[in-house]
């Protein structure tokens, strides 16, 4: 049976070259700043439509995520050039902390293996043996 990142098969799939996901990573972030430059920052709700948040309402949502479940937590940004304007700078980005692992990868070894070429999304899709 297929799974990912089931408690079954927790594996995630081989690193790419790290050149190679630097520079998608790199562009992917290029990319963003010039799309957010001309779309402007949202100011008006288009969740049901686009399924995209205003500000205000990420940090509402955020808000309730961390407290309702406390492993969620705010972090600032790394850097301040990492920041952006338009949160606050104590609320840049949400963080899952102490996720319980009922299993550990190493007692996993064997009992799962990499489907080649993965899902029509990109993302890595891994079976029991």
């Amino acid at each position: 049976s297929s799974c990912f990142f089931s408690p079954q098969c927790p594996r995630p799939p081989p690193p790419m070259a790290e050149t190679d996901g630097t520079l998608k990573h790199t562009l992917g972030d290029k990319f963003r700043d010039v799309w957010n430059s001309v779309s402007g920052v949202p100011t008006e709700t288009q969740f049901l439509q686009k399924g995209t948040l205003t500000p205000a309402e990420f940090v509402a949502a955020g808000d309730q995520l961390t407290f309702r479940f406390p492993s969620w937590q705010w972090q600032p940004a790394k850097e301040a050039s990492l920041a952006v304007s338009w949160l606050p700078e104590d609320k840049q980005y949400l963080q899952f902390k102490r996720a319980p692992c009922r299993q550990r990868v190493k007692d996993l070894e064997g009992k799962c293996e990499l489907v080649e070429g993965g899902d029509d999304d990109g993302f890595a899709v891994v079976a029991s043996k």
